[in-house]
């Protein structure tokens, strides 16, 4: 059953109508993980923040609709997005120093959520905050109730976050980049932390990583994104098997300990202006770079196309054959 599902998402600069998503279309099942792959400035940061509510103020969402059991979000108030947010949906970030308030104890605001949220404090509180500390692996957790977030390792603070993200019970996590900025044995931790709070509470997740080693190893099913576009969708497995886009290709041959070969090496450097479409004269956002684009019509857009029952490309050369 979907949980979650995106469709037609286009975000927007306010000032200059530059597009910076165009026409995301994804779900995410009950009890599902699903990864977000690409490169820095792709928009799966962007796709995130859209789902929870939390746009830059100089971008808004134009068109499209982020139905969370069947609900369209994007017709909320902005009290009902409240009430959702973190106790329905939560979001965790990469830097966890920067998401902790700096002046309060851990118990202080861990208790401050619960009491906004569900009106709980004191013994009940500090009861369900316990709970919640041991759940995610933080040792003598009634000793950090009184600790600082400057007082903890890189890890344990991730650790508190994921303990804030899941107090209220919520059915879906977004993760944006969560072991980014932790040590590779940390990061590990994390991940089978994850991933156990997705088999024990049956919680979706929405993983947003460019790391693809944890990616493999984590997700369900993976979509691939492009300048602000949805290029490839597939099972995990399937995806790093037998990949279909030359742009995900890219991606795996440029992995360490993958052998590149004659399609990494023509495509390898790339133009760092991601979302230059103004500049751009073909209508498949990839064509420029692409070496096997020689039979295809650069004035076609590209449609998504499922290749299998379970694997969908958007590219000119399935559309050809």
């Amino acid at each position: 059953m979907k949980l979650l599902e995106v469709k037609g998402l286009k975000v927007i600069e306010r000032r200059t109508n530059r597009v910076l998503l165009k026409g995301i279309d994804f779900f995410i099942q009950k009890g599902e993980i699903l990864g977000v792959l690409g490169e820095s400035g792709s928009g799966k940061s962007l796709t995130g923040l859209s789902i929870v509510g939390l746009l830059p103020q100089n971008l808004q969402i134009s068109s499209g609709e982020i139905l969370f059991e069947h609900k369209n979000l994007l017709t909320l108030s902005i009290r009902d997005w409240l009430k959702i947010r973190a106790k329905e949906i939560s979001i965790i970030f990469q830097d966890p120093l920067s998401t902790l308030n700096p002046v309060l104890t851990i118990g202080d605001q861990l208790e401050e959520v619960l009491y906004y949220h569900l009106g709980i404090k004191g013994g009940e509180a500090k009861t369900r905050i316990i709970e919640a500390l041991k759940e995610v692996g933080i040792p003598d957790p009634h000793l950090r109730l009184k600790a600082y977030p400057h007082e903890l390792s890189g890890g344990m603070r991730q650790r508190v976050v994921i303990a804030v993200s899941i107090l209220l019970s919520p059915k879906l996590l977004i993760a944006d980049e969560p072991t980014t900025a932790l040590d590779p044995s940390i990061q590990m931790q994390i991940i089978e932390l994850l991933r156990n709070l997705n088999r024990e509470r049956n919680l979706s997740i929405l993983f947003i990583t460019h790391d693809l080693g944890l990616l493999r190893w984590f997700a369900h099913r993976v979509i691939v994104y492009y300048r602000g576009q949805i290029v490839e969708s597939a099972p995990t497995e399937s995806l790093f098997t037998k990949p279909l886009h030359p742009y995900t290709q890219l991606l795996l041959n440029s992995y360490p300990g993958r052998k590149g070969d004659a399609l990494h090496q023509k495509v390898f450097s790339f133009s760092n202006d991601l979302f230059a479409d103004t500049q751009q004269r073909a209508k498949c956002y990839f064509y420029e770079r692409c070496p096997l684009r020689k039979d295809c019509d650069p004035s076609r857009e590209p449609k998504m196309i499922s290749v299998t029952e379970t694997q969908a490309v958007r590219c000119l050369l399935y559309e050809c054959q």
